[in-house]
């Protein structure tokens, strides 16, 4: 918007400078061919000009950095404070992929423990429940040999 405005502005000055030469020289179709060819030239530079004015606002209010060769790096305050938070996100970034991967290897290494522990106990069961059984069967076995011994004595 400013740099429309600012155009606009420019277009008016070099308007009224265009009637003051008209006024002093006369209208261009009057002029010599030498006088045209001047103004002409005149008026292509003027409006490079403009167009060079225009862009170099625009780069300052946008605060674009040009990274391609051969091209001016703009340093405005806008572009300062973009490549700053871009700094500080890049820093953050990496400290939470650290985090990140510091984390999935904690993961991995309480899954192993975890998986060990879910063995550990299932041995220290198994065993458990093998001498229960053992034990009961003994207890099974032993009351049918009193049994047999009761029957064959008693008998």
């Amino acid at each position: 918007m400013k740099a429309q405005a600012d155009a606009l502005e420019n277009l008016e000055k070099v308007k009224a400078q265009l009637g003051h030469y008209e006024r002093m020289y006369g209208p261009m179709s009057e002029n010599s061919p030498e006088v045209s060819e001047l103004l002409e030239q005149l008026q292509l530079k003027e409006d490079e000009l403009e167009k060079l004015r225009l862009s170099e606002i625009q780069r300052e209010e946008v605060g674009i950095l040009s990274i391609f060769p051969g091209y001016n790096l703009v340093a405005s305050q806008n572009a300062k404070s973009v490549l700053a938070e871009v700094d500080k996100l890049s820093a953050l970034w990496e400290t939470m992929d650290r985090q990140l991967k510091n984390q999935i290897s904690e993961l991995a290494n309480m899954e192993d423990r975890v998986s060990k522990g879910a063995a550990d106990v299932c041995i220290f069961f198994l065993v458990r429940y093998t001498r229960i059984l053992k034990s009961r069967n003994y207890c099974i076995l032993e009351s049918q040999i009193r049994e047999q011994v009761l029957c064959r004595y008693a008998g």
